[in-house]
């Protein structure tokens, strides 16, 4: 198998707006890196507390790194992001260990395996697993956003929360800015094709997970305040615009440029 390719299936994410879980197949060999972290194995049982924090640190480096090309995290790489270190007996036994254990664990999914080849370690995705993260990646790269049914597919993906939730590393960042932006521009796209007026709960699903990657998003702002008003929730409308300006307060240490009502009436573009 490639590394980290081939098509990973449709999102078993529901869809956008809410979807009822009921009547889903029974999910088994699914990753989510959106959201919560969460791994369910081939038999459908939930695997993720076997993922202990180190653990599950090197196997999201591995996964990262592999998604970025193909060939993976080199030893060092591996072991001075995880230990600090990269030389000594302790470390090269610490790295043996620990592969060791990811390795065991990931044998219970159909299919997830690590790679060491050229003294680089890489997974290899295969079988019928599905994780939200590689198939997020696939339709980015493949430009597979193209109508609105894709877009529901890829924001059923997204829609679980933020990528790699409560995780923070330096090796991780660009990772993250790189889907926080992303995720922005397709939304975008796409927010213009729910009418205000009909699909007013879909624009403020929309608006608000435009808002969580870009808190100081106008563009975000005005469908959310629009839609709210479309209803006549002038309370809640109010309420987005002022958490807004405060928001943007915040992070520039000057007020936001716009009056409430120059955001309400403005076209529906």
């Amino acid at each position: 198998g490639e590394v980290l390719s081939g098509s990973l299936g449709n999102s078993p994410f529901g869809t956008l707006v809410t979807a009822s879980p009921d009547n889903q197949q029974p999910v088994r060999n699914v990753v989510h890196l959106f959201g919560e972290f969460s791994v369910i194995d081939n038999q459908g049982e939930d695997i993720t507390s076997l993922f202990t924090p180190k653990i599950k640190q090197i196997f999201l480096l591995i996964l990262l790194f592999s998604s970025r090309g193909g060939q993976g995290v080199s030893s060092t790489d591996l072991a001075s992001h995880i230990w600090g270190e990269t030389d000594g007996k302790k470390i090269k036994s610490l790295r043996s260990v620990s592969i060791l254990k990811l390795r065991k664990i990931l044998e219970r999914l159909d299919k997830m395996e690590v790679v060491f080849s050229a003294n680089h370690y890489a997974l290899q995705v295969g079988g019928t697993l599905a994780c939200d993260y590689l198939q997020y990646l696939d339709m980015l790269r493949e430009k597979r956003v193209k109508t609105r049914k894709d877009f529901e597919q890829f924001y059923s993906l997204i829609s679980r929360g933020e990528v790699f939730e409560g995780m923070s590393f330096d090796w991780m960042d660009d990772y993250k800015s790189y889907v926080c932006n992303s995720s922005v521009d397709v939304m975008s796209r796409f927010i213009g094709d729910y009418s205000l007026q009909d699909e007013s709960d879909a624009v403020i699903q929309i608006a608000e997970q435009i808002l969580l990657n870009d808190p100081t998003n106008e563009e975000a702002l005005g469908y959310k305040v629009r839609a709210l008003m479309a209803h006549n929730n002038f309370k809640q409308a109010r309420y987005a615009y002022v958490k807004f300006c405060n928001e943007y307060q915040f992070l520039y240490g000057q007020p936001f440029g716009l009056a409430f009502e120059q955001i309400g009436c403005e076209n529906d573009s």
